[in-house]
């Protein structure tokens, strides 16, 4: 309860939206301040681009950028059926309205405006392969998650852009969200993800699930034992991004408490404890699985590695399920299954350090909305007593609909 009520009483967000658009500036478009006005000051044409030159107030030096010219034209949506025009030559150039624009006419008669601002963004590259939202993700522990963790209104969050918005990025950023006084009406969550988009639907429920106790389930979510800390659904091959928690009765006592741990920073620690556990992770895909028949009968089974990774190297994703961890392995790895075991065993271990793990009770009327590549998360056990009853409605939202909408929401074209 002291987490919930550091959260109530209003410790800052780790971003906000006024913090955020600066950042996705300063990460997508170098060292330049958002606010600083630029024109293009000279162009010149070269054998296989344009030179452009920038300046502006408060520049310290001039910016130059070399633009190829089939990047150029790509661009302007003026595409072959067929093929790229990869010998393009621009035939003329001209700065216009006082260097807020520039207009290239090309070699076969076509002429195209770019705008100073668009050109001077796309002068660099990304080290960003993900389609994550450019906010900076910050790890997160067992003393700081309280102070991490966003705390929003739900009639806010219906009504107001700027909070729906604030929301998606800390979920981004931290992974973790916990939105109050969503009441006790059933579909809550559901009514919340058609705000962004729509629920996804799962083996387990059209759009929403309704975890509760009930006899001969086969999923440890229907029943009251402790559900240790995994992610969601790893045997599907496109796994839920987002998850959504709608408390609507709880037990009394120390029973059904929420447990959670940031799995990117648990990997980063691995990565640097135990290099070898985190190379073998990352390296090989294994068997999840999954059959039953709670709400629909199903056989679902993928091949998964535990630690995902982009083509940079960087975490992008956790699959941790050791309930529905299948016992297939791949050929080239069962000469090395001991090492293998040992690297898993450091990671499920170091998942529940006290440095990482983090366990409150969630509140009538709450709702828990989690990144499920990232965050681990579980439940701790509770008595079924005479009168006991326990129920939480549980939806599911893809990245690319929450993602989507927050670029929506900021105006992002491009």
């Amino acid at each position: 309860m002291a987490l919930l009520r550091s959260i109530h009483q209003g410790v800052k967000p780790i971003c906000t939206i006024q913090r955020y658009l600066p950042a996705v500036l300063r990460r997508r478009w170098s060292d330049l301040d958002e606010h600083v006005p630029t024109r293009i000051s000279d162009v010149h044409m070269k054998n296989s681009g344009l030179m452009i030159q920038w300046s502006g107030h408060r520049l310290e030096s001039l910016l130059t950028a070399n633009m190829p010219y089939v990047y150029l034209r790509d661009q302007q949506g003026q595409r072959p059926a067929n093929q790229i025009d990869i010998s393009v030559q621009a035939k003329h150039v001209e700065i216009c309205e006082n260097g807020q624009k520039l207009l290239v006419t090309w070699s076969d008669g076509c002429s195209s405006y770019y705008q100073s601002t668009w050109l001077l963004q796309h002068r660099t590259g990304t080290d960003d392969v993900s389609g994550r939202l450019a906010v900076d993700r910050v790890f997160w522990s067992s003393t700081s998650f309280a102070s991490r963790m966003l705390h929003c209104d739900y009639e806010d969050v219906m009504s107001k852009d700027s909070t729906l918005l604030d929301c998606i990025l800390n979920l981004e950023s931290c992974g973790a969200v916990l939105i109050e006084n969503a009441g006790l009406k059933p579909r809550q969550a559901v009514t919340l993800c058609d705000r962004i988009a729509y629920p996804k639907p799962v083996v387990y429920g059209y759009d929403v699930m309704k975890l509760e106790a009930k006899p001969n389930a086969t999923s440890l979510a229907y029943t009251n034992i402790q559900i240790p800390l995994h992610t969601d659904m790893p045997y599907c091959e496109h796994v839920p991004g987002i998850l959504l928690l709608h408390c609507i009765h709880q037990v009394e006592g120390d029973g059904g408490r929420t447990m959670c741990s940031d799995g990117f920073h648990v990997v980063e620690e691995l990565k640097k404890r135990k290099p070898a556990a985190f190379q073998m992770l990352s390296q090989y895909p294994i068997q999840f699985r999954d059959a039953g028949d709670d709400y629909v009968g199903h056989n679902i089974d993928a091949m998964q590695k535990p630690i995902r990774l982009d083509s940079m190297g960087e975490v992008v994703a956790i699959r941790h399920n050791n309930g529905v961890r299948g016992s297939r392995f791949p050929c080239q790895l069962m000469g090395q299954l001991y090492d293998w075991y040992s690297a898993y065993y450091e990671f499920s271990n170091l998942m529940y350090d006290r440095e990482f793990l983090v366990e409150f009770k969630l509140q009538p009327g709450q709702i828990l909305v989690l990144d499920n590549t990232r965050i681990l998360h579980g439940r701790s056990g509770f008595d079924l007593g005479e009168g006991v009853y326990r129920y939480l409605e549980e939806v599911y939202l893809d990245w690319d609909e929450a993602r989507s909408k927050a670029r929506v929401i900021m105006g992002q074209k491009t």
